[in-house]
């Protein structure tokens, strides 16, 4: 199950371990007990880089037109 941020009211930020189909439920705040909503910033993550290469079909012809014509 991931992990949740949920901020309160008061500025209390709360982490929370749920199901994908609970995140939305407002969580208890653990400092004043009031309900704290899900905050919805994030920042991607990423996998690459830089992007990866272009590869030709082998079983395609020169000049097909779905492969680069960059690509030999």
């Amino acid at each position: 199950m991931p992990y949740y941020d949920y901020q309160c009211e008061c500025g209390e930020v709360v982490e929370v371990r749920r199901t994908v189909a609970e995140r939305d439920n407002p969580a208890r705040c653990q400092q004043c007990g009031q309900p704290a909503y899900r905050k919805e910033a994030f920042s991607p993550i990423l996998l690459r880089s830089k992007p990866a290469p272009a590869i030709r079909n082998p079983l395609h012809s020169d000049g097909c037109p779905c492969c680069p014509a960059s690509i030999k």
